[in-house]
């Protein structure tokens, strides 16, 4: 395993090794955690590259092939967010759509959480954008692909199942149950191409395995927590296992975000969530 800082673009590279068994991508290593939808996208990009082309954590042994690969998937990513935000913003000029697109692309949390770890949420974002522009829509079908836009965006990260609460909300209870079936089945049904059961349990332990990593990086409420307890123990000889403040401050995050919710007016208020 490299030294930390010497893994760029390892969330991509990675996760296109792990998969080249796709029934034992969970199995390749604990640190294959993310929900098998996305394994789809990532089976067709190690179709697409030679056997060699990327060597897992091992950024300076990955290929040309790849790193283009790598450069044209984040190109296309930025046009289509682009895209998202100006329908979101569709009120605004395009210029300051542009605005708004560049000063979070060149944002410390994309540049250095997404762009640098070759993370998919910016997938999830485009996503969770153009399911908020739609799903107040007079068009019915437009409302039924925000939905599944908002379940599609939970099979590849699972925290965005938070917006379903949205519908819960405003009451909309057959569209929050569709959401549910939705959402069970992006998450669920890829499991029959990537290690079944078997697949299942082991995607949850390796779960808990990267959960319970104490990693002191601005990455997370949890990571961010750690990066302060390692000051207080280098810098103020505190010895205490202070660990559990992180997850603490992570439940405590999650319910404030949650209760946050229910005072944001989506949609006709146009406002907009970036969730990195």
């Amino acid at each position: 395993m490299p030294a930390q800082g010497a893994d760029q673009f390892m969330d991509f590279f990675n996760h296109i090794s792990y998969v080249r068994e796709p029934g034992g991508v969970y199995f390749a290593s604990p640190h294959a955690c993310f929900p098998p939808l996305i394994y789809g996208m990532y089976g067709l990009f190690c179709r697409m590259l030679p056997q060699d082309a990327t060597v897992m954590y091992d950024p300076f042994g990955t290929s040309t092939h790849a790193l283009l690969l790598y450069v044209v998937y984040c190109v296309l990513l930025a046009v289509c967010f682009f895209y998202s935000v100006c329908r979101m913003l569709k009120n605004r000029t395009m210029e300051f759509s542009l605005v708004a697109t560049v000063a979070v692309l060149l944002s410390y949390v994309f540049i250095f959480g997404v762009t640098e770890r070759g993370n998919s949420v910016m997938i999830v974002c485009i996503l969770l954008l153009l399911a908020l522009e739609l799903r107040d829509s007079g068009n019915v079908v437009h409302r039924e692909l925000a939905l599944l836009f908002i379940a599609i965006a939970a099979g590849i990260k699972l925290y965005p199942a938070v917006f379903g609460v949205l519908y819960l909300f405003e009451k909309r209870w057959k569209e929050a149950g569709r959401l549910l079936l939705y959402g069970i089945g992006c998450f669920f049904v890829p499991f029959a191409w990537f290690g079944g059961s078997a697949g299942m349990k082991q995607f949850f332990l390796n779960q808990r395995f990267v959960h319970g990593l104490d990693v002191a990086r601005l990455g997370s409420v949890k990571m961010s927590w750690e990066k302060v307890a390692v000051l207080l123990r280098d810098h103020f000889a505190v010895q205490t296992d202070l660990s559990w403040v992180g997850t603490l401050l992570t439940v405590a995050f999650a319910v404030f975000y949650c209760w946050a919710f229910s005072f944001v007016k989506i949609g006709s208020g146009k406002f907009c969530c970036f969730v990195a």
